[in-house]
This record gives C-alpha cells, sequence and structure tokens, in this order.
C-alpha cells in the first residue's frame, strides 16, 4: 500500500484507491525532444529585440511562461520528459560579449531546471553561432545536473 492509501500491482494499468475509485495509471515515456523554455529575465532584457524579430510583436505565452506551466503542460500531454532549448530568437542580438554572457545566464537557469526536476528535463545548451569564438575566449561554464560540479570548456 502506498502513503496515498492505494493499491498497485505490478504491470497493473489501473489502481484501486482506499476509497474504491479506480484510476488508470498514465505512465509514459513520451520524450519531447525540441521544448522551448523562456525565463522571464530574457523577456525583460530583450523585448524589443525580441519582437524586432518577429514583426513586432511577442508571443503572449513568453510574457506568462513559468517553468509550473511548463510541466502542468508536459502532464497533460503525457510527457515524461523534455529536452530544454531556449525559444526563438536564441541570444544573438549583434554583441558577441553581450550574447556569451547570456548564453551562460540562460544555461545556468535551464541547468537548475535540470537539477530540481531529476528526470523531468534534459538540456540543449545555447552556443549561438555569433557567440561561438566569445564563449571559447571566455572559458564557458557547463554545470553537471547530476554532480553539481562545474566542468570549464576552453
Amino acid at each position: 500500500m502506498t502513503a496515498a492509501g492505494a493499491f498497485v500491482c505490478p504491470g497493473a494499468r489501473f489502481i484501486k484507491g482506499a476509497l474504491g475509485r479506480t484510476v488508470p495509471i498514465r505512465k509514459t515515456n513520451l520524450i519531447d525532444v525540441h521544448h522551448h523554455f523562456v525565463p522571464s529575465f530574457y523577456v525583460s532584457e530583450f523585448r524589443d529585440q525580441i519582437a524586432a524579430v518577429a514583426g513586432r510583436r511577442i508571443h503572449p505565452a513568453y510574457l506568462s511562461w513559468t517553468p509550473e506551466q511548463m510541466i502542468a503542460a508536459m502532464d497533460k500531454n503525457r510527457v515524461a520528459t523534455a529536452v530544454l532549448s531556449l525559444t526563438t530568437p536564441g541570444v544573438w542580438f549583434g554583441n558577441a560579449r553581450a550574447a556569451a554572457q547570456t548564453a551562460r545566464r540562460v544555461n545556468e537557469y535551464a541547468a537548475e531546471l535540470v537539477r530540481s526536476h531529476p528526470g523531468r528535463f534534459g538540456l540543449f545548451g545555447d552556443t549561438t553561432a555569433g557567440c561561438r569564438e566569445q564563449l571559447a575566449r571566455d572559458r564557458v561554464r557547463v554545470r553537471d545536473p547530476q554532480s553539481r560540479r562545474d566542468r570549464h570548456h576552453e
């Protein structure tokens, strides 16, 4: 018996709760390999640049995005794991140093999501073409979500 008062049998497709209700088990192995995230600092700092790339408008979802909404949407759509990538237009707005700094902040933000929700997220780190050289010169820090150790790349 689980802490919630339900009996589960291996291989069962349903559980029977303590109140006698039968509830389907929603096990899924779906992986979303292209799942955008939109940190609030990214939208607030680059609102004008994002709008310029998108025909002078910002998608309303960008303004209200939260990790909790993302997880709720994943659960609703039975997605077990999502591989995160920053939404369009990315970090390149014409300045290599600013792009490298933004990429680092965005990657650290996403790495924290990976760490705080084990098994739910993977990450495609941002190394946009316009700032790859700057990222290499700056010694980009990549965090290993499992060990919490920093690895440095040059």
